[in-house]
């Protein structure tokens, strides 16, 4: 919760364009959109007719995360540390904390190329439909927290504000 506030009210990421809410937002209500936000996150995933009859294992998604499979697919903390954070200087996306149809959907789609990438494809099509589900339930409950964000440039921040937008 303390990185949601940092973010919406606090305005940590205003450097890239997200103003901070403070003004016009109290802790409860940032805290009633990120408990919206969320449950729509949730909603709007897996359907029932898409549940498969293998319960979420977070502790496998866990082991593949770490270790990655038998039939071929490299551990995701290579690339995306365990707890999501990306390794490499950034080079790769944060997926700690992402919601867990998120994160399905998009393994699903580098699986069947419906989604371009020529790292990510041949991981996610090594991984089973169970695997993929797991995996996604292991980094949706991991936490990972935002790093400090820079302070970006004064004079263009003022800028904006005293514009009402950008010119």
């Amino acid at each position: 919760m303390d990185a949601w506030c940092s973010i919406v009210l606090d305005g940590a990421l205003q450097a890239g364009g997200m103003a901070a809410f403070a003004p016009v937002l109290d802790h409860a209500q940032a805290s009633a959109i990120r408990d919206y936000v969320r449950h729509r996150a949730q909603e709007d995933g897996l359907s029932a007719a898409d549940a498969s009859t293998h319960p979420l294992d977070t502790r496998r998604g866990a082991i593949i995360a770490a270790h990655g499979t038998a039939s071929g697919a490299t551990a995701c903390a290579a690339c995306h540390g365990l707890n999501g954070e990306p390794v490499a200087g950034g080079a790769f996306p944060r997926i700690g904390g992402q919601g867990a149809p998120y994160l399905s959907e998009q393994l699903q789609d580098f699986a069947s190329k419906a989604r371009a990438n020529a790292i990510m494809a041949p991981i996610a099509a090594a991984l089973s439909t169970d695997d993929i589900r797991d995996v996604a339930a292991y980094y949706a409950s991991v936490v990972s927290p935002f790093p400090a964000l820079p302070q970006g440039n004064a004079q263009l921040v003022a800028r904006g504000q005293g514009a009402g937008g950008v010119r």
